[in-house]
């Protein structure tokens, strides 16, 4: 464990974008490193924690479980993505598990001090109203997408989701999606089996949309045809 003292690592990240250094160097002294490692959770549903984590590296699942027992992925969140701030902010208790998916960094902030925060700096409460604001509309794509698309516009949907949430903008155009998500974790967002998320990246390779890197990172090459496939 450490805390953060660096303003030029803090600055990075969405909650604190656009603060001063002075105000940098204060949240700073606050904020403690934490690593998990894969498999680990880091809040359960029912509990409060009383701590708000923001992700510096590594991939988190958002899962619950079914009648059955069994777990259901919710959501996948990256780097910058903050977590907990919900409980946070109404003081009630999380509503579902968040575990690393792979071994992870994140920095921790106290509830109480993220109350003070956002009372004292305008622009972190905007920055963080931005946040939910981007998820919320995450999740109202999500439930359209469920609603109204066959398996290949899903996919489509679900790789746009991703690229808003956390694309990074290549000098070549194409948008490369910086999580290590599998065709599983695709078929378990979009409800539709494994084969049937093999079969749509087929389609969707066909046509140059998307490919998959080295690093098992998906790219988007042509995001206006997954735009027009998910009409």
């Amino acid at each position: 464990m450490g805390f953060l003292s660096s303003a030029n690592s803090l600055s990075e990240l969405s909650l604190f974008a656009g603060l001063p250094e002075t105000t940098l160097d204060s949240i700073g002294k606050r904020l403690e490193r934490r690593s998990f490692r894969k498999g680990t959770a880091l809040l359960m549903a029912g509990e409060n924690s009383g701590i708000v984590f923001i992700v510096q590296s590594g991939l988190v699942r958002i899962v619950t479980s079914n009648r059955s027992g069994e777990n259901v992925l919710l959501g996948l969140l990256g780097p910058g993505e903050i977590i907990g701030e919900i409980s946070a902010l109404d003081n009630l208790a999380h509503s579902a598990d968040v575990v690393a998916d792979e071994d992870c960094i994140c920095w921790c902030l106290p509830a109480d001090a993220l109350h003070e925060y956002l009372r004292l700096f305008p622009e972190m409460a905007i920055n963080l109203l931005c946040m939910t604001v981007k998820r919320v509309r995450n999740t109202t794509e999500r439930i359209t997408m469920l609603s109204t698309q066959d398996c290949t516009g899903r996919v489509a949907q679900q790789l746009l989701i991703f690229a808003h949430q956390c694309g990074v903008d290549l000098p070549n155009g194409v948008i490369e999606i910086p999580l290590s998500v599998t065709q599983g974790d695709i078929a378990a967002l979009t409800g539709v089996s494994r084969q049937s998320v093999n079969a749509a990246f087929k389609q969707l390779r066909a046509i140059n949309a998307v490919s998959c890197n080295k690093t098992g990172h998906y790219m988007i090459h042509k995001p206006e045809l997954l735009a027009h496939r998910c009409r």
